[in-house]
C-alpha cells in the first residue's frame, strides 16, 4: 500500500527542514529514525512547530531505549519498518482523541517555556525554587542575597510572565518542567 492509499493527507518531504519550512499541516507524521540519534534533534524541531505531538518514528530495527526516548521526547509512537500504512490509518482513527489531553499539556509546556526564556538568569532559578516551595528567605540563603532582593525579583518575573500572582508564575514552572527528562539520584 502506497501513501497516496491511504485516508490521510500526506505528502513525502527529505528532511524536517523542508517539511517545517513548507507550512505544511497535516494530522500525524512519520519520521524515520537516523543511525546518528538526529531524530532527537528533529522531534524538538517538530516540538517547537506544535507537529510533534502526532509524530510516530519508524525503524527497520527499533529498540526499547529508543522507542521510551521519542515518546518522552513528543512521538506517539514508534513501529517498525516496512508496517501496514492501511493499520496505521486504524490505528490513528482509533487514538487520536485520546491524544488530545496530553497534545494540550505539550502545547501548554511549549508556552510556558516560552515565556521564561524573558526571564534573565537570577528570575530563572528564583522560579524553579518557588516552585520547588522554597521561601524567599530559604532562596535568599540560598543565592547569598537578601530576601528583600528576592521579593524584588518576584516581582520582576510576575510582570514578565504577564501574570497576576506568585501562583500563576509557579504553574507557568511547573507546566515548562512537565516533559523534561526525570533527574536521577546517584
Amino acid at each position: 500500500m502506497r501513501f497516496a492509499e491511504i485516508d490521510l493527507p500526506c505528502a513525502p518531504f527529505d528532511d524536517v527542514a523542508e517539511f517545517t519550512g513548507s507550512g505544511a499541516e497535516y494530522d500525524l507524521l512519520l519520521l524515520a529514525e537516523r543511525p546518528d540519534g538526529g531524530y532527537r534533534e528533529d522531534l524538538a524541531v517538530l516540538q517547537a512547530r506544535a507537529h510533534g505531538q502526532r509524530t510516530i518514528l519508524y525503524s527497520p530495527e527499533p529498540s526499547y531505549p529508543t522507542a521510551c526516548e521519542a515518546v518522552r521526547l513528543g512521538a506517539l509512537d514508534m513501529r517498525q519498518w516496512p508496517f501496514d500504512l492501511s493499520g496505521l490509518q486504524d490505528w490513528w482513527q482509533t487514538h487520536a482523541r485520546l491524544f488530545q489531553p496530553v497534545n494540550r499539556l505539550r502545547l501548554r509546556a511549549r508556552d510556558a517555556k516560552a515565556r521564561i526564556r524573558d526571564l534573565t538568569g537570577r528570575e530563572t532559578a528564583i522560579l524553579h525554587a518557588m516552585a520547588d516551595g522554597k521561601s524567599n528567605k530559604a532562596i535568599a540563603a540560598q543565592l547569598g542575597v537578601s530576601h528583600r532582593t528576592i521579593e524584588a525579583h518576584r516581582l520582576n518575573l510576575i510582570r514578565k510572565l504577564g501574570v497576576e500572582s506568585s501562583n500563576d508564575a509557579v504553574r507557568i514552572s511547573v507546566e515548562a518542567r512537565l516533559f523534561d527528562p526525570v533527574e536521577q539520584d546517584a
